[in-house]
């Protein structure tokens, strides 16, 4: 597996010369898009979807897949949570190791890219077949 390396603001994993975010640049972000509005503007469902009230709307089901190495695993399973709260049929995959986006990544050189896309692909397959 390979490890992303830190460098300044940003994680650069040298080996697939790819930029993955980290949670402070994350914030950094969202103070400066969003520098206009108050916490509690912030936590509109206009904002966020998950400040969306699922228990009014048909949810279909849903795949959440996450790595314990990108900063946004706990919204993912927050919001798999929620989305079952409201009556949809939600599967969480948490792969070990995996950064943000990793499902982007070259599947040959990072084993779990390959296991992310074949699963998202089987959840799908189940429900269309």
């Amino acid at each position: 597996m390979l490890r992303p390396r830190r460098s300044g603001a940003v994680m650069v994993n040298k080996e697939l010369d790819i930029l993955i975010l980290e949670k402070e640049l994350m914030e950094h972000y969202r103070d400066v898009f969003y520098a206009e509005m108050s916490p509690e503007q912030l936590r509109n469902s206009s904002t966020s979807p998950f400040y969306h009230d699922c228990h009014d709307s048909p949810l279909s089901p849903a795949f959440f897949t996450h790595g314990t190495e990108d900063c946004f695993l706990d919204g993912t399973v927050m919001m798999s949570a929620k989305w079952q709260m409201g009556g949809g049929k939600a599967v969480v995959k948490i792969f070990p190791g995996a950064v943000h986006e990793y499902t982007l990544f070259p599947r040959d050189k990072y084993p779990e890219a390959k296991e992310g896309l074949e699963a998202n692909c089987a959840f799908v397959r189940e429900r269309t077949e």
